[in-house]
């Protein structure tokens, strides 16, 4: 579908405001996260509007498409996009997302409507919020990017140029990089593992491997957080920490790993025999509506090959409709119905 105008319209206010957030940052801590999160709204929302104008509408059964093309209208907030983003377009926000982005937001909530320490010119503050607005940046530039490349393709230029001027503003963090790298280098001497941080740049994640094949990394520079998973290459045999789910390169050959070789590796343990060949080991995923792609482990651990979010064995349940295993609530889902069905209810209305 060709992009409307309004489409362009909004995208283009969410730059105006990104581009100003940059600009501010320097002097103006408090405005740049403001302007930083009301970017991301506007994204979020622009993401929306590709698939339909409604669905950014407080009330879209009550939608009135001259006025919204007025601009006359109440739009939705982070909380209502993520759920239509989901159960509507059935492209939503992952968990580690979501999380950042409700962080910005309680941070530009405080600014608006109280106060907020960081706003003052403390050192140690700024630090914590060029950290967020790093995190949160890492998420939406991967969206605009990656995920929803194909519905922002007019503007990959201009993501381009915002992740330019984002990267400038982790001059901030060199300071605090500095100030670890001691520790950094004592933890290296006694075996500790560290990658480059994907949010701000820096040799300081940190690998805690002590779980594998799931291994989580933590930022001591921004603290930056996130699940990955530890396999042989199924080209090379060579060990690797693969992060942001599977579809990654190796490191050595330089080969393709998708989720469906991490899968497999994950399920390298699990061999059939009479008694378990029926037992329960896959199951979809509620975090990223990945199909079967969350894998029993051997250590009674679940882990998701496409995402790898974890979870115990009392979060996998069975759809009450398609009898679908998956990690999503599933109380209602008999007439809801899970990721992958639309329950009672879709029969009933097919039926009609």
């Amino acid at each position: 579908m060709k992009p409307t105008i309004e489409f362009v319209n909004l995208v283009g206010n969410g730059f105006d405001f990104l581009k100003k957030s940059m600009q501010e940052f320097d002097k103006e801590p408090k405005f740049s996260v403001i302007h930083f999160y009301s970017a991301l709204e506007l994204f979020l929302k622009a993401r929306l509007l590709r698939e339909h104008w409604t669905l950014i509408l407080t009330r879209p059964d009550q939608g009135d498409l001259g006025k919204f093309k007025a601009g006359n209208f109440h739009s939705i907030n982070l909380d209502e996009a993520e759920k239509r983003l989901r159960d509507i377009v059935q492209d939503g926000l992952t968990v580690d997302e979501m999380k950042c982005f409700k962080e910005l937001r309680d941070h530009r909530n405080r600014m608006v409507h109280f106060y907020h320490s960081g706003a003052a010119a403390k050192k140690s503050e700024i630090d914590a919020i060029v950290s967020q607005q790093c995190r949160g940046w890492y998420y939406l530039h991967g969206l605009l990017s990656n995920r929803w490349k194909s519905q922002f393709a007019k503007h990959q230029s201009e993501v381009s140029l915002c992740d330019k001027g984002m990267r400038k503003q982790r001059k901030f963090l060199k300071t605090r990089f500095e100030d670890l790298s001691p520790e950094i280098a004592k933890r290296k001497a006694n075996g500790a593992i560290f990658h480059k941080c994907p949010s701000c740049g820096y040799r300081s994640l940190e690998e805690d491997s002590s779980d594998p094949p799931s291994v989580m990394l933590d930022c001591l520079v921004c603290s930056f957080s996130q699940h990955g998973v530890c396999i042989d290459c199924p080209h090379c045999g060579q060990s690797e920490t693969l992060m942001n789910g599977g579809w990654q390169r190796c490191s050595s050959c330089d080969e393709e790993i998708t989720d469906s070789h991490i899968k497999d590796a994950l399920l390298d343990w699990f061999v059939p025999t009479k008694d378990s060949m029926h037992d329960l080991h896959e199951a979809s995923c509620g975090d990223c509506q990945g199909h079967l792609t969350v894998v029993k482990m051997e250590n009674d651990k679940w882990l998701c090959a496409a995402c790898f979010s974890t979870f115990d064995e009392t979060q996998i349940t069975t759809c009450q409709w398609c009898s679908e295993p998956t990690t999503e609530d599933t109380d209602e889902s008999y007439y809801s119905g899970c990721e992958h069905c639309e329950g009672y209810a879709g029969t009933v209305s097919d039926d009609d």
